[in-house]
């Protein structure tokens, strides 16, 4: 059941929704309500309607869930949303020191910094670097600084562990992590670990999800008469499914 503020509102009305409006841990219901009215969610319907297409993601596998936090992020005020519901949830798991928040370049950038503001520490952008790497530079953290990661979405923990390895490897001295790793959208695939580094993932939104390298292996959907439709060229026929 969506709780009274949501309930009626239009899409428009969605989008300008004010975060001083938002001073509480928002329900699944509510955060999907946002990323719908954003075109950043959609599932396949299942066995309710098996021949509906499903989506190729950017990397080219096959997958029955689309889920697009940068449509989100990248307006401020739903960014700021997300930021607060991102810092009531590691308030749930841990009260300990927290003097710089980071997340990965580009995607968790800026609801990194989001979060920073809301909790009054340090910030500094990580930078893409070559082979998918994450690079710390032009900032130092003193020996010894708590840093709380934090991401947008995780699914195969790749950026998530160079995010690490890239601040680790920039600062010359003893840095520690938060034992928790705050993600807007746990949709994890199959090899996907529980921890980075001893640090627990924690999430708003979790998804179990098929994903499929047609390359690789048969996919199912496919072979059930489902189309592969690229999501953002076909996004509307997507959405007509659900």
């Amino acid at each position: 059941m969506v709780p009274a503020m949501f309930s009626g509102l239009t899409k428009e009305a969605i989008l300008q929704i004010d975060p001083r409006d938002c001073k509480r841990t928002l329900v699944k219901e509510e955060l999907e309500m946002i990323f719908r009215a954003c075109d950043a969610l959609w599932h396949h319907p299942g066995t309710k309607n098996p021949k509906a297409p499903h989506s190729i993601l950017t990397s080219g596998k096959h997958s029955n869930i689309y889920i697009d936090c940068p449509q989100v992020l990248q307006r401020s005020n739903l960014c700021q949303i997300m930021a607060m519901q991102l810092h009531y949830l590691i308030q749930s798991f841990y009260s300990g020191p927290i003097d710089w928040v980071i997340g990965s370049d580009s995607s968790a950038l800026g609801i990194s910094k989001d979060m920073a503001n809301l909790l009054n520490v340090r910030w500094h952008p990580m930078q893409k670097g070559p082979n998918k790497t994450q690079l710390w530079e032009k900032a130092t953290m003193a020996c010894g600084e708590w840093v709380l990661h934090v991401e947008e979405l995780l699914t195969t923990s790749l950026t998530t562990q160079a995010v690490r390895d890239g601040i680790k490897k920039g600062n010359p001295n003893q840095v520690n992590f938060v034992p928790f790793i705050p993600l807007l959208v746990h949709r994890p695939d199959k090899n996907a670990p529980e921890k980075i580094d001893n640090s627990k993932l924690i999430w708003l939104l979790h998804y179990d999800t098929y994903v499929v390298d047609p390359e690789k292996e048969e996919c199912e959907l496919c072979k059930n008469g489902s189309p592969a439709l690229l999501a953002k060229e076909n996004w509307n026929k997507l959405v007509a499914t659900m």
